[in-house]
């Protein structure tokens, strides 16, 4: 079937002119306007679907898996060829709109966007856990930065830096460690982020890291770079955070794991230097629920 219909919290598919949902909401007696009400307030989805194309509306933050469930039940029963995903972003306070492409499952892309911003729109969230080395897989690059620092027998030297660097896609952020008030100050990066990360990388050096726009992502990295320092022993992390990058940014989920090194100079001046690779595969929310 095709038209214009909402899928409540039980995962049930109404036309949106039923009378029956209506009452149901105690609006029977009017034909008021309730789509985006049930969409925004109670979690429903909208669907609009013609024989070969739909529309799918939605408010991630608040919808339920039950209401997720029919609208996938929906969905698998039709081939359509254009889909379009309109979802309401609560930190903006505004709709946002995607026509998804030939080849995007729109289940898959529904639920990114779940996984995404769930029941934690709106506030930052950082969860960490530390794990071995023997974690990273043979291929990736943080495994080869691992054997280097390995074969500097941990007396990773200031000047080491680039070449130590290149082997990760010349992608670091380089940290000396302040004694007296635990500070960890940006001093260099590498070259190979995208240009948006590093112009505000650039502009961030000098700055401790705990000076973030989003001050509780900042302090959560400043936390490990600082045990790193302290104990003199390298770390190797999966961190599962919502945060903002940089000030125009919105929160978004990132999930990826992080290598920390420390080092010190001829002065006995701590240093701190972190890599990190995304991993989709790092899901600490699920464990934690």
């Amino acid at each position: 079937m095709f038209g214009d219909f909402l899928v409540d919290e039980n995962g049930e598919v109404w036309a949106t002119q039923s009378s029956d949902w209506r009452f149901r909401l105690g609006f029977g007696d009017t034909f008021a306007p309730l789509s985006d009400y049930a969409i925004k307030n109670l979690g429903y989805v909208r669907i609009i679907s013609h024989p070969e194309r739909v529309i799918v509306s939605m408010r991630p933050s608040v919808v339920q898996g039950p209401t997720v469930a029919g609208l996938f039940y929906y969905l698998s029963d039709f081939n359509f060829r254009s889909v379009a995903l309109q979802h309401f972003d609560d930190t903006a306070d505004e709709w946002r709109s995607r026509v998804l492409r030939a080849n995007e499952s729109p289940i898959s892309q529904i639920v990114s966007l779940m996984e995404d911003t769930h029941s934690i729109v709106g506030r930052s969230s950082y969860l960490t856990k530390e794990v071995s080395f023997a974690t990273l897989a043979s291929r990736s690059p943080l495994h080869d930065s691992m054997s280097y620092y390995r074969a500097t027998g941990g007396r990773l030297k200031v000047s080491q830096i680039p070449k130590f660097s290149n082997i990760f896609e010349r992608r670091h952020m380089l940290y000396k460690i302040s004694e007296e008030d635990g500070g960890v100050v940006l001093i260099s990066i590498g070259g190979n982020f995208p240009k948006r990360i590093q112009d505000f990388l650039y502009s961030a050096i000098g700055n401790d890291m705990r000076d973030r726009p989003d001050p509780l992502y900042g302090a959560e990295c400043a936390k490990a770079y600082l045990m790193v320092a302290r104990t003199g022993r390298p770390g190797c992390f999966e961190v599962d955070t919502i945060s903002k990058w940089t000030p125009r940014d919105e929160l978004i989920r990132r999930r990826y794991r992080r290598v920390i090194f420390p080092f010190s100079d001829e002065t006995g001046q701590k240093w701190v230097l972190g890599q990190s690779s995304a991993d989709h595969t790092v899901d600490l929310r699920s464990l934690a629920s």
